[in-house]
């Protein structure tokens, strides 16, 4: 899908889903914990605890409004495609200059909480005179760096798209990768990165998300396994997990393992088959000539 993720790590080993590590886990453990600790705002006399509530309350208020301001400029400006970093520094900025109303109340309401020190004094609400601009972004600076870094990891490095648009004719800039007429390409591939479009191997179920193996590569996206199958035409294959397909021509070999299975595909990578699907991919590889 238009830009390619050159490094892809073991995401589905992770025991979370991909969305609440970035919504909630990596938000508040990067931003709200050390705010907290240190207690930002609310004081260095106030309870850690009352750091804590306000603190995770807060971030992930202005995480969701980055991902909201963010995703508004990614449809909004699809026409032009902007790239990953301009929309994640733009939603941030969009979302604060949007509702800084709010978010100088919430300030006002931290400082409300905060016990009289010598340490901290009145906290600098976001105002939007020109005066105070600077100010106005050293305020968003911590969170949107933070905003753009961690879509850049996702997507660049975990291999999960984010903000991504198609692009038409990808197929014929890719450098002739794949020299199939584009109508037997399967539409699956229009959510794969150019570099990694291949001959398809096999298609993963993880969480929300699914992985797409081809022997150029592999990419996740934002799918439904039946969807994806369904999207894998005009390639054969079958399913033999609830959360695994492969394709025909991928299959290298296949053993039992008590009542189920493993399958070897052309790239080296094996695949379990479940119980239930064992028997039926058994028949499936005989009529292939592959037993």
């Amino acid at each position: 899908m238009g830009i390619p993720a050159p490094t892809t790590l073991p995401i589905g080993r992770v025991p979370v889903q991909p969305s609440l590590l970035l919504y909630v886990i990596l938000p508040l453990v990067l931003l709200a914990l050390p705010l907290a600790l240190f207690r930002v705002t609310t004081g260095l006399d106030s309870s850690l605890i009352l750091s804590l509530f306000f603190w995770s309350a807060t971030v992930i208020v202005g995480w969701l409004s980055a991902a909201f301001g963010s995703t508004l400029i990614y449809r909004l400006c699809a026409r032009w495609r902007p790239p990953l970093w301009a929309i994640t520094l733009a939603g941030p900025i969009i979302a604060a200059l949007l509702l800084h109303r709010p978010i100088a109340e919430i300030l006002s309401l931290a400082h409300s909480f905060q016990v009289p020190g010598p340490d901290f004094g009145q906290p600098a609400p976001l105002r939007l005179e020109w005066q105070s601009l600077d100010r106005f972004f050293r305020n968003l600076a911590p969170g949107t760096i933070s905003w753009v870094a961690l879509n850049y990891i996702f997507d660049r490095l975990l291999g999960i798209p984010r903000y991504r648009y198609d692009v038409p004719g990808a197929e014929a800039r890719a450098g002739g990768r794949d020299e199939r007429p584009v109508k037997a390409m399967p539409q699956l591939f229009d959510r794969v990165a150019p570099a990694e479009r291949g001959r398809l191997l096999a298609i993963r179920a993880e969480d929300h998300y699914v992985r797409i193996y081809t022997d150029a590569g592999e990419g996740m996206t934002l799918l439904r396994l039946s969807d994806a199958i369904m999207m894998a035409h005009p390639v054969a294959g079958m399913q033999i997990h609830r959360s695994i397909w492969v394709a025909d021509d991928a299959i290298r070999a296949f053993r039992r393992a008590g009542h189920a299975g493993l399958v070897r595909l052309s790239n080296g990578l094996e695949l379990p088959v479940s119980r239930s699907f064992c028997s039926s991919f058994e028949r499936h590889i005989r009529m292939l000539g592959l037993a």
